[in-house]
C-alpha cells in the first residue's frame, strides 16, 4: 500500500453516561434512554446522536477535585480499588481501568459526571456540599426532581427513546451514531426493566461498564445485529 503521509488519528480518553427510565405503562417497550444529538455545525461527529458526555480534561485529575469524590480519596484511584467497588475480580482489573495518558481511572468518572451536569442539568452529588456521587460505581439511578434538559450549544436534541427503536434506526441510517451509542442500544434493548439491568451489573453479568481501549467483540457474539436483537 503505497504512504499517502496520512498521519492516524489517535483516540482521546473520553467517559459517557446512559440515563435509563422504565418506560410508562403499556409502552412498547420496556425502558428508555436519554440521549442527544450534537449540533450539525460541529467539526467532530456533526448531527451524531449520542449520550452525554465527552473528552477526559486535564482538571478532571486534579487532586482537589479527586478529593470531591464521595468515598474516596486521591490514593484511593488505582485500578485494583475501583475494580472492586465495581465487582471485577483482578483479571478483568487492568482490561476495565487501564491507564490513559497520565490520566488516573478516576478521572474518567469526573468528567463523566462533569459532562453529565454541562450536557443536560443533572448532577450525581450525594451531598449538600457538592461531593460528587461514590465514583466507582458504574450504575446510579437519576437524582429525585431531577430532569435532563439541554444546557449546552453543543447539542441541539434532547429526548428520550426506547434503546430498541434507537437501534432499529441507526440501521434503518435515519440516526448517525458512533460505536459506544450504537452498542449501547443495542446492549440495553436486552433488558426487560431497569431492575433487570441493575441486577446485570450487580452480579457481574454485564460488560458495558468501566474503562476500555476498544469494545470487546467476544462479549457480542451472540448479537444478531441485521435483525437487532440478542440470540441467546
Amino acid at each position: 500500500m503505497p504512504d499517502t503521509g496520512a498521519v492516524p488519528v489517535e483516540p482521546r480518553p473520553a467517559a459517557s453516561v446512559i440515563i435509563v427510565r422504565d418506560a410508562a405503562a403499556g409502552a412498547a417497550e420496556p425502558i428508555e434512554v436519554y440521549m442527544i444529538r450534537r449540533q450539525r455545525s460541529m467539526k467532530f461527529l456533526g448531527g451524531f446522536y449520542a449520550f452525554p458526555g465527552g473528552k477526559v480534561d486535564p482538571g478532571d485529575a486534579a487532586p482537589a477535585v479527586l478529593a470531591g469524590c464521595c468515598g474516596l480519596d486521591a490514593g484511593d484511584a488505582a485500578p485494583a480499588v475501583l475494580a472492586g467497588c465495581c465487582g471485577l475480580d483482578a483479571a478483568d482489573a487492568a482490561r476495565c481501568f487501564p491507564g490513559h495518558d497520565a490520566l488516573p481511572p478516576l478521572a474518567f468518572w469526573v468528567a463523566a459526571v462533569r459532562e453529565l451536569l454541562e450536557e443536560s442539568g443533572v448532577l450525581l452529588a450525594c451531598d449538600g456540599a457538592g461531593r460528587i456521587v461514590a465514583a466507582p460505581e458504574p450504575t446510579v439511578g437519576l437524582p429525585a426532581g431531577q430532569t435532563p434538559r439541554l444546557y449546552t450549544e453543543e447539542t441541539s436534541e434532547g429526548f428520550w427513546i426506547h434503546p430498541a427503536a434507537g437501534y432499529r434506526r441507526f440501521l434503518a441510517k435515519e440516526m448517525a451514531m458512533a460505536e459506544p451509542a450504537e452498542y449501547g442500544l443495542a446492549y440495553i434493548a436486552q433488558f426487560r426493566s431497569v431492575d433487570e439491568l441493575w441486577a446485570a451489573c450487580d452480579d457481574n453479568r454485564e460488560k458495558f461498564t468501566g474503562i476500555v481501549d476498544r469494545i470487546e467483540f467476544q462479549f457480542w457474539k451472540d448479537f444478531d445485529w441485521r435483525a437487532g436483537r440478542w440470540t441467546r
